[in-house]
């Protein structure tokens, strides 16, 4: 998951801290793009997503592996 800092002048808002209710406002400077994701994010919620998509890609991982040992039984 690649994130960059987000293009642009002014303000925005972190599309999760939007959907989650929170007022959210800051300089698009401040933001981030998380690749495969649409809107900007915060630094703590583009935090969040890639710690997510590393669980999940570690999920992912360890299922692989399991079905390659049960192919070498």
């Amino acid at each position: 998951m690649k994130i960059t800092q987000a293009q642009g002048n002014g303000q925005g808002q972190c599309s999760l801290c939007k959907k989650r209710g929170k007022w959210n406002v800051q300089w698009m400077c401040f933001l981030y793009e998380v690749e495969g994701k649409e809107g900007v994010y915060c630094k703590n919620c583009a935090d969040e997503l890639r710690i997510q998509s590393n669980i999940q890609n570690a999920i992912d991982s360890r299922k692989r592996g399991l079905n390659d040992r049960e192919r070498i039984s």
